[in-house]
């Protein structure tokens, strides 16, 4: 008789990394899943939605459920008082989420899984640890866990995505000192008032209104806020880089982790030999721009032109984040200032995953996004090249933050770079077990057993 899993994702990601696994899965599985809803770009949530109705139509899947938006958050939490009682009856075997910490997360593990439930927290993108507590990270790899200091989990990151980051790069594009001085007022004004607004919404989603649905409160744990995953709950943990499966085994003495082989590998249809003449750059890092600085745009067009140059390329296709804003974005803006320097470029759909993409380019080169992860995976074949420079505006070491970087080259922040970066040749990966066959392994040895101790490697 199968066992049931329930699949926690988010919509963002979900077609790109869970829907792989799930052929594969439902052999041994009957299968439940809850979507959540964190993506501003409704193309992307509708393909979910569309996917999710082709898997129940298939019956790959048992049932589906979805969320209300995150930022609708006290339908969410109703959501999920209402759902309670219709989830616990399908008596959960293994819990498979990306992340155990959101308010939806700590319904299902306080108030729907039983205690003999597995729970498996998979992490593929590029972790929050390496991105931003980098000498954290490297402290502990020298120290080990037995000097690793609570306090850790107290500092405040050392490079920030967002706040008073986005407040210096927008006041460093104004020029007049009367704009300057207006821009400075209204965005401190804006960044606190958001502040203030996130502390009370915080307690609101995690004392008020869970103790008003079932009298509980969802605090967060020790280490949530540094890796936006877990604090080490769970039963295992899951990643896709043996560096970052060691540092969250370090920072949260989780002697049950696993580095898994990512979801995409296996989607590769080239042979080697195929020509192609287009360069794929998966843009992020400025989601919520519409435009960039021109020393940003000097940056891009250093590197395409290097990039072109050494591969014989014609031309870089840009594809724009999911979450670039729908009426417009600094895309086009690229786009127009590489073509203007001889840069042959084009803005191509975001709508279909990596994985489809991959293959039909003769690289994929850009910041340094857990996209590159995803196409080195998709294309055994293509080039995986990240640009340093563009990318240490949000981190301080780039290539830190991919860990081991498996099959990724890099140009240096000056422009330099390692010529073999540039032969094309097979990526041969590790032979790891795949996300479905470690589910496999562990639903029949039970929560109660050491479930992974010597599975990093």
């Amino acid at each position: 008789m199968k066992k049931t899993v329930l699949i926690c994702w988010n919509s963002k990601t979900f077609v790109e990394v869970v829907v792989p696994l799930l052929r594969q899965l439902s052999d041994e599985f009957r299968i439940v899943i809850l979507l959540s809803h964190d993506t501003k770009n409704k193309i992307v949530y509708a393909r979910a939605l569309e996917e999710l109705k082709l898997l129940r139509d298939k019956q790959t899947i048992e049932q589906s459920y979805t969320l209300p938006f995150y930022s609708q958050v006290t339908k969410v939490h109703l959501f999920m008082r209402a759902h309670i009682k219709e989830l616990q009856g399908y008596r959960f075997d293994c819990w498979l989420t990306n992340s155990e910490i959101q308010p939806f997360e700590r319904y299902i593990a306080d108030c729907v899984l039983s205690q003999d439930c597995i729970t498996v927290c998979f992490w593929h993108n590029v972790t929050y640890v390496l991105q931003y507590h980098q000498d954290m990270a490297k402290k502990l790899l020298f120290a080990g866990a037995d000097s690793k200091p609570l306090a850790f989990a107290e500092e405040e990151s050392e490079e920030s995505p967002g706040g008073l980051r986005n407040i210096i790069e927008k006041i460093r594009r104004t020029e007049s000192v009367r704009a300057l001085l207006k821009k400075i007022g209204r965005r401190l004004y804006t960044f606190y008032e958001q502040l203030l607004e996130k502390r009370f919404l915080k307690y609101y989603s995690r004392v008020v209104l869970p103790w008003l649905m079932v009298r509980k409160t969802f605090p967060l744990g020790p280490y949530d806020k540094m890796t936006q995953m877990s604090s080490g709950n769970g039963n295992v943990l899951i990643f896709c880089d043996e560096f970052e499966a060691q540092i969250h085994r370090l920072l949260l003495n989780a002697p049950d982790v696993y580095v898994a082989r990512y979801p995409s590998s296996g989607a590769c249809r080239c042979d080697g030999k195929e020509q192609k003449t287009a360069i794929l750059s998966l843009l992020s890092g400025w989601e919520e721009y519409e435009s960039i600085p021109e020393e940003i745009l000097s940056l891009y067009c250093r590197e395409f032109k290097t990039v072109l140059s050494e591969t014989g390329a014609l031309s870089i296709d840009l594809r724009p984040h999911p979450d670039f804003g729908e009426n417009g974005d600094w895309s086009h803006q690229l786009r127009n200032y590489l073509n203007d320097r001889g840069v042959p470029a084009r803005v191509v759909g975001r709508d279909r995953p990596i994985r489809d993409q991959a293959c039909n380019y003769l690289g994929v080169a850009g910041f340094a996004s857990a996209a590159l992860r995803d196409a080195r995976a998709s294309c055994d074949y293509a080039l995986i090249i990240g640009f340093v420079s563009v990318s240490e505006r949000h981190f301080r070491n780039p290539q830190f933050v991919f860990g081991k970087a498996e099959g990724i080259g890099w140009i240096e922040s000056d422009g330099s770079y390692d010529p073999e970066i540039f032969v094309q040749r097979r990526c041969l990966r590790p032979r790891r077990q795949t996300v479905p066959e470690i589910m496999k392994e562990l639903s029949k040895r039970g929560p109660k057993q050491s479930l992974g101790a010597n599975q990093l490697g």
